[in-house]
């Protein structure tokens, strides 16, 4: 009857000397100014520079490249860590990172105000959808 209760104190122990110290983690961080995915494909060439801001709002940033062409910069952005890791006995790290959002690159004519490109990059399955359908990510 003792050999029974030592073995399983044992058991005890060792499990939890394998588990302890694991951790789980899980954090996102944001980058940019919000904006609506769905209306991403809308933006022409050719739109002028006022359309382009009353379909999508204020830019995250504007400038002008070497060439003199202006740009708006939209960029909205979440990259999610998560992992689980540690023990003492058992030791290892298991995770993941997964980004959603989208950028989008807007260059200008100098002269006429009117777009010259469009370059925009879509991430994570749900934002295909919207973006495909005119929908909203906020």
């Amino acid at each position: 009857m003792k050999i029974s209760k030592i073995t399983s104190l044992i058991a005890s122990l060792l499990a939890l000397a394998a588990t302890s110290g694991c951790t789980v983690s899980r954090f996102s961080t944001a980058e940019g100014k919000s904006f609506e995915i769905g209306r991403v494909s809308q933006i022409k060439v050719d739109m002028h520079k006022d359309a382009v801001t009353a379909a999508m709002g204020p830019p995250y940033a504007t400038g002008v490249d070497l060439d003199g062409n202006t740009y708006y910069d939209y960029q909205y952005t979440v990259v999610t860590n998560s992992g689980v890791g540690g023990g003492i006995v058992v030791t290892g790290y298991s995770g993941g990172i997964s980004t959603q959002g989208a950028t989008m690159h807007v260059v200008f004519h100098p002269a006429t105000e009117v777009v010259k490109t469009v370059q925009y990059e879509i991430s994570g399955p749900d934002n295909y959808e919207k973006f495909s359908m005119g929908g909203t990510n906020k």
